[in-house]
């Protein structure tokens, strides 16, 4: 009786591990096919030429003759009514406009804030010096709410 159960659990134990060698052939064939697949690919594209990218470097003066300052005007639209800006700002193109705008709603919300209320529904309408409108940042876009 004894003799059964060590060779049942020995047999056992022989199926079990020749499952597993045939599961890690399976896993074999299906990773060298994957392998050629991606080979295959890859020899696709190493066929097309390709030009390393251009790097140009830009000095602040080639920034300035190329691209000069803007003037744009911050529009703000709150509670209290409608208040253009009249005067505008120069901007230059490595500052983001929509920055400027998001700080700009920041401030009027904190002085609201300071008062002992907050509007939301504000917002900033920025125009260029066409008159355009370019952006419009709602109050409640400049800041995360939790």
């Amino acid at each position: 009786m004894e003799e059964n159960r060590e060779f049942l659990a020995r047999r056992r134990a022989e199926e079990e591990a020749a499952a597993v060698c045939a599961l890690s052939e399976e896993e074999r064939v299906l990773r060298r096919e994957l392998a050629q697949y991606y080979a295959g690919r890859l020899a696709q594209f190493t066929s097309i030429e390709t030009n390393p990218p251009v790097t140009t470097v830009w000095t602040d003066a080639d920034m300035a003759d190329t691209y000069p300052p803007r003037s744009y005007y911050f529009h703000v639209r709150n509670g209290h009514g409608f208040v253009r800006d009249e005067e505008g700002q120069m901007v230059s193109p490595d500052k983001s406009v929509r920055q400027i705008a998001i700080d700009g709603a920041r401030s009027v919300m904190a002085a609201d804030i300071l008062d002992g209320f907050l509007d939301l529904s504000g917002q900033i309408e920025v125009a260029d010096d066409e008159n355009a409108t370019i952006l419009t940042l709602r109050f409640g876009d400049a800041i995360i709410m939790k």
